[in-house]
């Protein structure tokens, strides 16, 4: 609703408006903005927690790429309609492709720190979390390391919780 008053030299230049936007945007990023439960940081949620890093290592050595895709569901599966092309999936194809050319090496091998090695990271709203290296600086450095061609890179997913399951974010 808006009202212009131009005939009257007192409002001259004047508007009264009002207005009602209601967007419904269609596409939502990531289940973790807006449909995540807050962790909380208990024996019993930490004990989930260290089983998926856990379940990540025993799939990066099994060097099974479905397994990996399913794992990292829902973060992949999203962050490919927000970034990426759904239909080529070129996101995740991207991402993955980074770990499954480690896989031709003789020397692969995946591992994982002792857990007294950790401690949790838990983002300020509850819905994000992960474990990282205690000494640490980089809240990066993950307990799980890859080696491949002499080298060794780490991988450090980001957790939320959806309907009670721990799921990868991103």
């Amino acid at each position: 609703y808006a009202s212009f008053y131009d005939s009257d030299p007192d409002l001259h230049n004047n508007v009264v408006a009002s207005r009602a936007l209601e967007i419904r945007h269609p596409f939502r990023t990531h289940l973790w903005k807006y449909k995540s439960d807050r962790f909380i940081d208990t024996p019993k949620n930490r004990d989930k927690l260290w089983q998926k890093y856990e379940e990540l290592v025993y799939v990066l050595k099994k060097k099974n790429y479905q397994e990996l895709v399913n794992l990292m569901k829902p973060g992949i599966e999203e962050t490919e309609n927000y970034q990426g092309d759904p239909v080529e999936r070129s996101w995740e194809k991207s991402i993955l492709g980074h770990i499954t050319a480690l896989w031709d090496a003789d020397d692969y091998d995946v591992y994982l720190k002792d857990r007294d090695d950790v401690e949790l990271i838990i983002s300020p709203d509850g819905g994000l979390f992960r474990f990282k290296i205690k000494e640490a600086a980089n809240s990066m450095i993950s307990p799980i390391s890859i080696k491949a061609f002499g080298g060794r890179i780490t991988i450090n997913e980001t957790f939320t919780l959806i309907n009670g399951e721990i799921v990868v974010a991103y």
